[in-house]
């Protein structure tokens, strides 16, 4: 009779030691997918973000050939400064 529970005790312990091992899976699992989450958001902002090489192309196509830019920054929003032979709205 004292075998019986010896034995569901152990049966007990190795199950107790296979779900911590299956938890330890799962910790590094979700570890990994939330490294993973950050990671595409990081992506996502920098894919979204104005990118200088964007606004220098569509400021090329926008300001007429006989013009010049003397400063051009990117701070939170885009600033140019410019002179032209003729007067002309930019």
């Amino acid at each position: 009779m004292s075998c019986g529970w010896i034995a569901q005790r152990d049966t007990l312990r190795a199950e107790i030691i296979s779900a911590k091992q299956e938890a330890g899976g799962v910790q590094a699992l979700a570890q990994r997918i939330e490294t993973q989450q950050k990671l595409l958001m990081a992506l996502s902002a920098r894919q979204n973000a104005l990118s200088p090489l964007r606004v220098l192309d569509e400021l090329t196509q926008v300001i007429p050939l006989d013009s010049w830019v003397f400063q051009f920054g990117m701070f939170g929003g885009v600033s140019i400064l410019a002179a032209m032979r003729r007067a002309q709205p930019i």
